[in-house]
Order: structure tokens, then sequence, then C-alpha cells
């Protein structure tokens, strides 16, 4: 089992395309095509890289380990909060295939959402997971908020190397999950083949 850490990721910026596709003619992808799964809790065991976000607080990250399923890990992150105040990166070796979480801290969404898509787009883009998952918590978040920063982590994270993202559904219900990922489903017809499967 690797300690839970800061990640040394090399902070590379998104290409303007990715945060911004209003252009239909952005750069091309490594693979024109894009897979995103609304995942309901007893599906989440089919990605073992999730991602989100987490508050300040008393659980030391290495407690985070020990969890039945990844709801539990969003829920202490969200709720007791993690003793930490840097993205982090939490890998479990012990199982098969690894499990990895990338938790990032509220504070900086707050104080640049755009930062926070750049630091995931850049642990993709250095790890190239085949499959990523996302859950931004509505414990720390309005849901609003929360599926305006989904799409946007969606439409940034087309240009790595991972083209498979499972959506958990979460507070949020399937139907806002959905909703948001046939929204980026439309933003990328021109440019992208996107398939959604709930």
């Amino acid at each position: 089992m690797e300690a839970a850490h800061n990640i040394p990721v090399q902070n590379q910026r998104p290409p303007t395309e990715a945060l911004n596709p209003v252009d239909k003619k952005s750069a091309e992808a490594p693979q024109n095509r894009v897979i995103l799964y609304i995942t309901r809790p007893e599906e989440t065991k089919n990605c073992n890289f999730w991602i989100g976000l987490f508050k300040n607080g008393v659980t030391m990250p290495q407690e985070l380990y020990e969890h039945d399923n990844i709801d539990e890990v969003y829920y202490k992150a969200a709720h007791e909060g993690v003793a930490d105040q840097e993205a982090l990166l939490i890998s479990n070796t012990e199982k098969d295939p690894p499990e990895h979480f990338y938790l990032l801290p509220l504070d900086e969404l707050k104080k640049s959402p755009d930062r926070i898509i750049e630091h995931i787009y850049d642990v993709l883009k250095a790890m190239a997971p085949k499959r990523a998952g996302f859950y931004f918590s509505r414990d720390l978040i309005d849901q609003a908020t929360s599926l305006s920063l989904l799409k946007k982590v969606l439409l940034a994270c087309r240009l790595t190397p991972t083209k498979e993202f499972y959506l958990f559904a979460g507070k949020h219900g399937v139907n806002s999950i959905l909703n948001t990922a046939l929204d980026v489903k439309v933003e990328l017809e021109e440019s992208m083949d996107v398939l959604v499967f709930h």
C-alpha cells in the first residue's frame, strides 16, 4: 500500500480549447471517441481512479484506505474533512487492480475553478488511466456549481489519454448527471463521437 501523498505533477495548462471548447474546430484528440457512464453505487467498482473534492478537516489521508465503497471516501472527505491543504493522490496498491483517489481542496475551487480543472487535466495527462470517475459532492458545493464544474472538467479532459469517464450520480440523481452528460455530447458532437450509457 502506498502512502497518501501530494502528487508531483507538472502543471501544464490545458489547451485553450479544452477550457473554452466553443470553437468546434479544436485540436484533434488522441482518439476521437469519449464514453460517459452514468454510475450508480453498485457500478463504481468498474472504475479504479476517482476524482473529487475535500474540505480541510481531521481525517488523515491514510484513513481513507479503509472503505467498502467510494461513497464512504467522499462522505469522509466532505463531512469530516481531510488534514491536508494540497491536492493529494491516495493509492492502494494492495487491491487488484490498484485503486486511486485524487482529491482536490475545496478552498482552491473557491479561489479559482479553472485551477481545479487544470489540476485534473494535468493528473489525467500524466497518469493516463484508461478510466476516470468524478463526483463533486453536493455536501461541499451546490448542485448547479457541481454540475457546471463536471461539464467543464469533461470538456477539458477529452483532450487527455483517458477516454472513459464514470460519472457517479450520488446525491445529484441520475437525471441531473445524465442531462449534464448529454450537454457535453451536444457541445462536442461536431468534433468528437461521445457515447453516453446509463
